[in-house]
């Protein structure tokens, strides 16, 4: 089994043109991680491309996701709701999921909550990466009461049920922040995040063992995957967290790492 020293717990390798090509590229540049897609579709697809370096690579996982976005703008409708909930049954991992209150998608604010209620039971036990914009409180409100978080209950390897809620850069409240630290959240760290006051100040608030790092790359469709440069840039953000944290690069490193492994291999 091949370990790696960093992990990309967010990233985006279906929006590639060769899905497969870049998971090899992001495995040969030692880098493990969590993959999301946006639709059930989208999932599918990636599935087959990625067969073989899903079933060679414990440290490299697909989820399947259904992004508000894509609710939003009418692309994913009942059916796409369906299709993640069969396929959920498949996979310990869940994303991107979440919701999106932007001004530009209120609208739709309802429909991503009756999404969300809808695919909750199909939520326990999984390792999800949430979206949440203008909608972290309203998003831990609908985990708490279908009991996928609780104040002070432990995620990830910790809970017996095995759920874990990874914010995916989180944009929160400080109230939020500490409400999300308080139900055991994760939380993947990216370059948007390290760039605002707000985000670093967050970085220096959560507890080490619940950091993980992220790309969020390729940034849309059709947009190559440069494992040299997520390489680069994950060294980047461990190096800016560990300045913010005063704490030593290496050991900050191998903890996030150890984060990692643990909800990949769990």
């Amino acid at each position: 089994m091949t370990v790696f020293d960093l992990y990309d717990m967010h990233c985006h390798l279906a929006f590639s043109p060769d899905t497969r090509a870049a998971a090899i590229a992001m495995r040969q540049g030692g880098i493990g991680g969590m993959c999301a897609t946006v639709t059930p579709d989208e999932y599918h697809l990636a599935s087959l491309a990625l067969a073989d370096e899903l079933n060679r690579n414990s440290n490299f996982k697909l989820g399947v996701g259904l992004h508000p976005w894509w609710l939003s703008d009418g692309s994913c409708g009942a059916d796409a709701v369906d299709k993640l909930v069969a396929y959920a049954a498949e996979t310990r991992f869940i994303g991107e999921i979440g919701l999106d209150f932007a001004p530009r998608r209120a609208e739709s604010a309802q429909l991503q909550r009756t999404v969300f209620a809808r695919i909750a039971a199909a939520l326990r036990g999984k390792v999800l990466s949430m979206h949440a914009v203008k909608s972290v409180g309203a998003a831990l409100d609908l985990m708490e009461r279908v009991g996928l978080v609780a104040p002070g209950a432990p995620q990830g390897p910790q809970n017996p049920q095995g759920t874990a809620v990874i914010f995916h850069c989180f944009s929160g409240s400080g109230v939020e922040l500490a409400r999300a630290i308080e139900c055991g959240c994760y939380f993947s760290i990216n370059p948007r995040m390290l760039s605002t006051k707000r985000g670093r100040a967050y970085v220096q608030q959560i507890p080490e063992e619940k950091l993980l790092l992220e790309s969020d790359l390729p940034p849309a469709a059709g947009a190559e995957f440069n494992a040299r440069e997520v390489r680069a840039l994950l060294e980047a953000s461990l190096e800016h967290m560990a300045e913010l944290r005063r704490c030593r690069l290496d050991s900050l490193k191998e903890k996030v790492a150890a984060n990692s492994r643990a909800l990949l291999e769990g």
